[in-house]
């Protein structure tokens, strides 16, 4: 399986790692892409030296999400193990013992979208595109994008996003604080590797309290949520509307639901 993820340490800081998911141009998640990055979480975990990673994209951006074609053609066994795999991975991320940010560029949508949030921290170009535009094609979120996203901006503001599917911007999204921080392009490295250095520079086991304190106080019933999300996801993929808002989206044309 060829690696679709790339692990590099920071120039000059050993205790940062730099995780690139390598599927470009959109990198998308396909789920053999997905398990190159829930196997390189999974190293990084266990490596003791590091504090601190930056997950990116190579190419035109950060992820478009899950692969509409897997979705649309695998089995439902594949299906929900795939959902499943894509839980499990952004789970990793949220209550694990390194400090994630995410440095988004270009699109963050769907999936893609599902990962920044899953990160401790998020920073994005002000020009970024972010959605979740998964009810555009007859399903909903599924990697805990249900569950976090209340926890970050509100249920008002959730449902409004979910339903509708819209877009923002950088600036939009930290305006309503989808995100931490929107930044020039040409300013995104740089303050995405000084905000990871400002954490590294603290002590490790601090650092790694205060993020479990902090996320179990936002994330209570975080498991129960996914598998509640991931039941009802595979529900959906039964439905007609499903399986016609994911072959429009692969035809490229608009799709017709009939409520069925």
């Amino acid at each position: 399986m060829p690696n679709k993820t790339i692990i590099e340490t920071v120039e000059g800081e050993p205790r940062i790692k730099r995780v690139k998911i390598a599927n470009p141009p959109l990198n998308i998640l396909t789920p053999e892409t997905l398990k190159n990055l829930h196997d390189t979480i999974t190293t990084i975990e266990e490596d003791r030296k590091t504090i601190t990673v930056i997950i990116e994209g190579e190419g035109r951006a950060f992820s478009a999400g899950a692969d509409i074609k897997t979705l649309a053609q695998a089995p439902p066994q594949e299906i929900e193990e795939y959902i499943k795999l894509g839980q499990e991975t952004l789970g990793k991320i949220i209550f694990g013992e390194k400090i994630y940010i995410a440095k988004v560029h270009g699109y963050a949508l769907g999936g893609g979208l599902e990962l920044a949030l899953a990160c401790d921290i998020t920073i994005a170009e002000k020009q970024a595109k972010l959605a979740l535009p998964e009810i555009t094609l007859g399903i909903h979120p599924a990697w805990t994008g249900t569950q976090t996203l209340p926890k970050i901006v509100g249920w008002k503001k959730a449902i409004e996003l979910i339903l509708t599917g819209k877009t923002l911007s950088g600036e939009e999204a930290e305006r309503i604080g989808l995100i931490n921080m929107a930044v020039e392009t040409e300013k995104l490295e740089e303050t995405v590797v000084n905000t990871a250095k400002t954490i590294t520079g603290n002590p490790p086991k601090t650092l790694i309290n205060a993020k479990k304190l902090v996320r179990e106080a936002t994330q209570k019933r975080f498991w129960e949520g996914i598998e509640l999300e991931r039941e009802s996801f595979k529900k959906i993929m039964e439905t007609r509307d499903a399986k016609e808002g994911l072959k429009a989206f692969i035809e490229k044309r608009k799709p017709v639901y009939t409520g069925e």
